[in-house]
């Protein structure tokens, strides 16, 4: 599902919740060079694309950013949760 900016406080923290699991999961801190660094202030202000689970919940985001040609976008960030029922394409 595509959420466009800006991000409601809500949101931002499902968001925070799945990057905190997902860097406590592979045991690593933010690497702002590899795979963007969570800052509520920029995501507030980006369009961000979620996965939900057969209930609704959120189980994976990534954000889109402005790329430097005219007319493309790119991603900064892609995280999920640790989850039991994860659709196999997602291993």
């Amino acid at each position: 599902m595509v959420h466009p900016a800006p991000q409601t406080p809500e949101m931002i923290g499902r968001l925070k919740e799945i990057s905190d699991e997902w860097l406590k999961r592979y045991e690593i801190e933010e690497q702002v060079f590899s795979q963007g660094m969570f800052s509520a202030a920029e995501l507030e202000k980006q369009d961000v694309i979620t996965l939900q689970d057969a209930d609704g919940h959120v189980t994976a985001f990534l954000n889109i950013v402005p790329d430097y040609a005219e007319d493309e976008i790119t991603y900064d960030m892609i995280r999920k949760r640790t989850m039991r029922r994860l659709p196999p394409w997602m291993h």
